[in-house]
């Protein structure tokens, strides 16, 4: 059997975004904005379609700190939290602080967060064999590990939205794009890949000032298991909204779920990747504190780089 190679090729829209620096920068300038909405107008069906974006990296963006990064400074203030020190840090820090900063009861609140993650993943419930983690099965796991009960459990939760929110920031164009689909008589949807429910996307929304009343639907793969990589999530999303797979658009950064498994579902579908020079930040985020991590505390996790 013969190996196949399938290429992407980038158009103009995308190419701009994977090579510019910022992308929330272009995503505010004016004439890429116009750029976009012409590219999109141009996907879109005709009347009154289907709007479907990604959450994370699409609609909201991150900045670049690393997925370790985020879970070691969440597992931070979970250990601050149980010693009532009430840590507040906003500020970004580098690396060296990071590290220096750390207690053995931060790490233990790292690696309780991070086991409770595995063990959602691997454990929990399945539908038609296709799985997906869960913020409030992680979180109650944690506070088992670290408290003896679940009692902590919503305050962790808490915690880690509140972090998420710090770090998050609102795509103008799409938002703006949205805006006026709705004002047209359209549908708007988001459907996340993600370990947050429904709710807690929700609530990262409205900490963040978009009205929720802009949706139609909000659904992610914590609550229904099947997902876009999965290739599942699709069908259910027009059985729920009544509309036939030719009237959706779906935008959103992953190659292959927001984009492939989004055509191969009969869905029209436009892909705008995380940068080049964002992926190499947090590529190098994740490396620079992993070494940090081992030589340190003689840690290792199997949290994957960036990708």
């Amino acid at each position: 059997m013969s190996n196949v190679t399938t290429v992407h090729r980038f158009d103009a829209i995308e190419a701009e975004v994977e090579n510019c620096n910022t992308r929330s920068v272009l995503f505010h300038d004016p004439h890429f904005k116009e750029r976009l909405f012409e590219k999109i107008d141009s996907l879109a069906p005709q009347g009154n379609f289907v709007l479907s974006f990604d959450v994370f990296d699409t609609l909201l963006l991150r900045n670049q700190k690393s997925e370790l990064r985020r879970f070691i400074e969440i597992g931070q203030r979970m250990s601050a939290f149980r010693k009532k020190s009430g840590l507040k840090n906003t500020t970004p820090r580098d690396l060296d602080t990071l590290i220096n900063s750390l207690s053995l009861s931060d790490i233990d609140a790292f690696l309780a967060r991070h086991l409770g993650t595995k063990a959602s993943y691997r454990a929990g419930k399945k539908v038609a064999g296709y799985g997906e983690g869960s913020l409030i099965e992680i979180q109650c796991t944690a506070s088992k590990i670290l408290n003896g009960s679940d009692r902590l459990k919503d305050d962790f939760i808490e915690i880690e939205l509140s972090y998420e929110a710090e770090g998050l920031s609102v795509n103008d164009a799409l938002l703006s794009y949205a805006t006026r689909h709705k004002q047209n008589g359209g549908k708007v949807i988001l459907v996340s890949d993600m370990y947050m429910h429904a709710e807690h996307i929700e609530n990262l929304l409205g900490r963040l000032k978009i009205d929720l009343e802009l949706f139609d639907l909000i659904i992610s793969s914590a609550d229904t298991k099947i997902s876009k990589s999965s290739g599942k999530i699709f069908e259910e999303i027009e059985k729920i909204l009544n509309e036939p797979s030719d009237r959706f658009i779906h935008i959103g950064d992953s190659i292959d779920g927001d984009y492939i498994k989004a055509r191969k579902a009969g869905w029209r579908a436009l892909h705008l990747p995380i940068s080049t020079a964002e992926m190499s930040e947090r590529i190098s985020d994740h490396a620079l504190l992993s070494e940090m991590l081992e030589d340190k505390f003689s840690i290792r996790t199997d949290i994957q780089a960036p990708r």
